[in-house]
């Protein structure tokens, strides 16, 4: 199963200086339980604006420029990452890495949460990017913001 888990601004905002632009405790929660005990699979930036290692997950970055850190496995391309690891992980971001995925393999399922409103933000994504092809079957409404589950119906 490959799989998408990301949060995007209805108006295509994705991160703010490193960081998410939003906080919404309860979409933690959701990506914390989706993702514990799995592995996710990350660019370079976005392994950097995160906190550290993520307890209970196995931490995969794809990037040519970042050397080997511990208790994190870098691979520098694709190709090289599926021959190592399989294909059964969550990508989480950033865009680049979400499309390349996407477009090159196609996901079993994405969790994507859409935050409402205009949010400062130096990095963008177009969701459809991501879920188009994919069939919606499940959201889930929160204030200021939704998760919504796609599949890819042919692969189930």
């Amino acid at each position: 199963m490959i799989g998408a888990i990301f949060a995007v601004g209805d108006d295509g905002a994705f991160g703010n200086a490193g960081m998410i632009p939003w906080y919404y405790p309860e979409d933690f929660k959701h990506f914390k339980r989706t993702t514990m005990g799995g592995k996710i699979v990350m660019g370079r930036n976005t392994w950097e604006s995160l906190p550290g290692v993520l307890p209970n997950r196995d931490h995969i970055v794809l990037s040519t420029s970042m050397s080997t850190t511990p208790d994190v496995r870098v691979y520098p391309d694709m190709d090289a990452l599926l021959h190592a690891e399989g294909n059964n992980f969550w990508v989480i971001g950033g865009p680049s890495v979400l499309k390349l995925f996407g477009d090159t393999l196609g996901y079993d399922v994405v969790y994507m949460t859409t935050v409402f409103g205009s949010h400062p933000h130096d990095v963008s994504l177009s969701s459809m990017d991501i879920i188009g092809g994919l069939t919606p079957v499940d959201i889930q409404a929160y204030d200021g913001f939704q998760i919504a589950k796609f599949t890819n119906e042919r692969k189930f």
